[in-house]
């Protein structure tokens, strides 16, 4: 039988963190570790997406956590279809290798996004019961058939209010892994994807700063415990990744309101407050041809560098840290710059 394999992903975990997560650290001193390039944008869908495939947003096509459906003109957050990712995730790749060889490959999918419809063995993901009169009950969904009843009756009812909203928090994260832990003891899948967001919770209610980043982590490592202990016993290899980390912002940057101050964003007033209105927006009128897309980055480009005189007054050369576009900030570059290089690559 081959070695299980268990991908942990504890988003927001960095390298800085470490030291306040022992089980983990004992886990890269064992094995090794390595730094992450994230995506863009930095945000769950599109990093998952991005590491379940291998491939870049362009690529891949989850280009955010919601986006613009244009055939309907709604804007659709958190959606869970597998066919959304326009690339083959790894367990497609691995089913279809591991049947050109004559042999089988298993794998479990808990609480990673784009769950349902995925080529996978066994899955768990939280979906709510909608009814027709507009309520809405919190849930989980399961494959196949009874899996996610099965695992209640052993663990309890899924926290679901610990998933999303303002109680998130340990609880999630805690059941997930326990859940984990089951499912590895009793199939043994080849493949097992685990998703445990505790880190994602307090650093954005309350910034890096304003959270309590040393015992958020031991929380974290804590709960991974009987997962950990489980993937020893079954032999199973544990790679642990992360989507991206938190940091500090200095400034908010709003680009609705900025496209709505240009008339480019249209709302609708009603009993709930303003709605977005994408018939009436002419930022969602239509997509842009490759000649337009050159044009305004020709404009940036030309405007941008001819403003690097606002730098001379800064030493040139790199620095590493946060990054701000302005020029009293901490993105820092020669003060003579050039963008004939970067018109070239326009072209």
């Amino acid at each position: 039988m081959s070695e299980p394999f268990v991908l942990v992903l504890t988003v927001g975990l960095t390298h800085k963190l470490l030291p306040f997560a022992p089980r983990l650290q004992g886990l890269a001193r064992l094995g090794w570790k390595r730094p992450l390039r994230e995506v863009l944008p930095a945000v769950t869908c599109t990093a998952q997406a991005t590491l379940l495939t291998g491939k870049t947003p362009h690529q891949h096509g989850v280009v955010a956590n919601g986006w613009l459906f244009r055939e309907t003109g709604e804007v659709r957050f958190w959606q869970q279809s597998n066919r959304l990712i326009q690339a083959e995730p790894i367990y497609q790749t691995a089913k279809r290798m591991a049947a050109e060889r004559g042999g089988a490959f298993t794998c479990a999918k808990l609480f990673w996004w784009f769950n349902q419809g995925a080529a996978v063995d066994w899955s768990v993901t939280p979906k709510p019961h909608y009814g027709a009169d507009g309520n809405k009950v919190f849930g989980i969904h399961g494959s196949p058939e009874g899996l996610a009843g099965s695992l209640e009756s052993r663990l309890g009812t899924f926290p679901f209010h610990t998933f999303w909203g303002p109680s998130a928090g340990l609880p999630c994260t805690s059941w997930i892994a326990r859940c984990a832990t089951e499912v590895l003891r009793e199939h043994r899948p080849d493949l097992t994807l685990v998703y445990l967001p505790h880190l994602d919770y307090d650093p954005q209610r309350f910034g890096v700063s304003g959270s309590d980043m040393g015992r958020l982590v031991r929380e974290l490592d804590d709960a991974c415990a009987p997962l950990l202990d489980q993937a020893a016993q079954s032999g199973a290899r544990v790679w642990v990744v992360s989507e991206y980390g938190h940091v500090d912002v200095k400034r908010v940057c709003l680009p609705n309101r900025a496209l709505r101050r240009a008339g480019l964003l249209a709302a609708r007033p009603g009993p709930f407050g303003e709605v977005l209105d994408t018939f009436a927006s002419r930022a969602f009128a239509g997509t842009h041809t490759p000649a337009s897309i050159r044009r305004y980055l020709r404009t940036f480009l030309e405007r941008f560098f001819a403003a690097q005189f606002k730098r001379s007054t800064l030493p040139d050369g790199p620095k590493v840290g946060s990054v701000s576009l302005s020029p009293r900030g901490d993105f820092r570059m020669p003060s003579d710059s050039q963008a004939i290089a970067w018109m070239e690559q326009i072209d």
